[in-house]
């Protein structure tokens, strides 16, 4: 999505220019998705590094918890 939007607006700055002015709402609506894919993909890629880390570290307890000495 955001590589054929990303596309699309320049294609349709080529066809404002060239074709017809009437595309000028083409390139709009295609920034505005392509701007809005890279917030999904940003917001989605930061929710996964932040539960990994949380998950990395409860394993990373876990496993100190389990060779501790005296314990058990």
């Amino acid at each position: 999505m955001a590589f054929g939007s990303a596309l699309l607006s320049e294609a349709a700055g080529w066809m404002t220019r060239f074709w017809h002015p009437g595309f000028a709402y083409l390139k709009v609506a295609m920034f505005v998705t392509f701007q809005a894919s890279l917030a999904f993909l940003i917001v989605g890629l930061s929710i996964f590094l932040l539960t990994a880390e949380a998950a990395r570290r409860r394993k990373r307890a876990q496993r100190h918890r389990e060779h501790e000495p005296g314990v058990g």
